[in-house]
């Protein structure tokens, strides 16, 4: 089993719906929001150098610790040190969503993911 870690040097961002605009013939396309775009690609830009340089197609387990930073309410000297919980949006499976999409180019697919967990 091959261990990888790396981390992606920007704060988490969930996914989104593909947005509908129009495309250069006047038809109708979906396309993926610009912030899923900059994120998606600082995260397969961060993975790229430690990845093994084939597709991954075996099953893998993939833990995502997402750290935000923290809320001005807790930054008072008073307030508990160390990492505390986020229980607002975004959600664990929109990061975990677009995390898993930005490493396509790594891995076989996405369906390749068999375990894990998102913290």
């Amino acid at each position: 089993m091959i261990d990888v870690q790396f981390s992606v040097p920007m704060e988490p961002k969930a996914y989104t719906r593909a947005q509908l605009g129009r495309g250069a013939n006047g038809k109708p396309r979906h396309f993926k929001a610009a912030k899923d775009r900059n994120f998606q690609a600082a995260v397969a830009l961060s993975a790229a150098p430690i990845m093994p340089a084939i597709q991954i197609a075996e099953p893998v387990r993939v833990d995502i610790l997402a750290v935000f930073r923290r809320p001005e309410r807790l930054r008072r000297p008073k307030s508990p040190k160390g990492m505390v919980w986020c229980p607002k949006k975004p959600d664990a499976d929109n990061i975990e969503k677009n995390i898993l999409d930005s490493l396509k180019s790594l891995l076989f697919d996405d369906k390749v993911v068999c375990a894990g967990e998102v913290v």
